[in-house]
């Protein structure tokens, strides 16, 4: 975890070119709304789901971002009474290939996921377990400034949450805006 931490700290001050003064709005605050698909052994179990997210992110230089992400994400289950929730906590590091016009982008999260699971019996009552799980999110799709202040972005998010009963990974599809401070 440390040769991680440095690592991203000189990742950061080897792309952070230009002072920070001189960038124009370099503090972002945001939200997405996102469709959730589960892949693999947790697309078995569990069904579409739906997110939501706040976003802060500060721009180094016109092409690197960094930032946090905070959210909550939801699937029912395929069977009867079965249904997960996450709450993900993940700091941000974001590339943008382009700094005008349509801006590709592409990125990665890491943090912790707190993921719930909650079970209803019809005989037995209802049943709920919680666990708080690191993650890994890696995701691209692009951006455009609406005016000064404003800009809409979409993306493709493939989340990792790693967990002790295998691993939980599911797609989203998210879009958004971003207020330009």
């Amino acid at each position: 975890m440390k040769v991680f931490a440095i690592f991203l700290a000189a990742a950061m001050m080897f792309f952070a070119t230009e002072t920070f003064s001189q960038q124009p709005n370099p503090m972002r605050i945001g939200g997405e709304l996102g469709l959730q698909l589960p892949m693999g052994d947790f697309g078995d179990a569990a069904g579409t789901g739906f997110a939501l997210a706040g976003i802060f992110q500060y721009e180094l230089n016109p092409n690197l971002i960094i930032g946090g992400t905070i959210g909550y994400q939801s699937f029912g289950g395929k069977s009867d009474g079965y249904s997960w929730s996450n709450i993900p906590i993940m700091g941000l590091v974001n590339y943008k290939f382009n700094p005008d016009g349509l801006i590709p982008f592409v990125g990665a999260e890491f943090g912790l996921n707190m993921l719930s699971v909650t079970v209803e019996a019809p005989f037995f009552g209802s049943y709920s377990s919680s666990s708080t799980e690191l993650g890994i999110n890696f995701l691209g799709g692009v951006e455009q400034r609406l005016n000064q202040n404003l800009s809409w972005r979409i993306n493709a998010k493939y989340n990792i949450i790693f967990n002790s009963g295998g691993n939980l990974s599911f797609l989203g599809i998210n879009a958004g805006v971003m207020y330009h401070l």
